[in-house]
């Protein structure tokens, strides 16, 4: 009888917890703002709770808005807050199949720093454009050599961090 009052209590809870951390006026600030690439606005929607992951019709995300937006700096705020690099919208599409139809390396080259998969669609939207093929191509290169220089540094970081509490025997 304690447990199943124990887990009811927990259901209670994570209920009430996630009702509190729900705030739509902030979702709905947060996608306008994406939408034009307001920096400034989506920091104080994001510091009022909005949820990163937010959508709207289509289930259209602040970062599919943000990708449209062209602006890399609202992009990286969402990638930051651990918005769904591989969400799919009602149409199908994700927010990498939308940064290579806008052509924009920077913003297909952060999408894949932060794990977006291509998948069938997009490879579809490639098959006969060189173009969007060989953009792709490009950002995953750099995508890799950027994380190749993160794993550098934190290697580094750990060798020094070593060498500094080894003891000599």
């Amino acid at each position: 009888m304690l447990n199943k009052r124990m887990v009811m209590l927990g259901v209670l809870f994570l209920a009430v917890s996630n009702c509190i951390a729900m705030n739509p006026r902030a979702d709905q600030a947060l996608l306008e703002a994406a939408t034009i690439g307001d920096v400034k606005a989506m920091e104080a929607a994001l510091a009022q709770g909005a949820n990163p992951n937010a959508t709207h019709g289509f289930r259209i995300t602040a970062l599919m808005e943000a990708i449209t937006s062209t602006n890399p700096n609202a992009v990286e705020i969402l990638l930051k807050r651990n918005a769904d690099v591989n969400h799919v919208c009602g149409d199908g599409w994700t927010p990498l199949y939308m940064a290579v139809m806008t052509r924009n390396k920077i913003l297909v080259s952060m999408l894949m720093e932060y794990d977006a998969k291509i998948d069938d669609n997009l490879m579809d939207a490639m098959r006969d454009d060189k173009a969007k093929r060989e953009l792709v191509k490009s950002s995953m290169k750099t995508a890799l050599e950027k994380r190749q220089k993160r794993i550098d540094e934190s290697q580094k970081k750990l060798d020094a961090f070593k060498a500094a509490h080894s003891t000599s025997k």
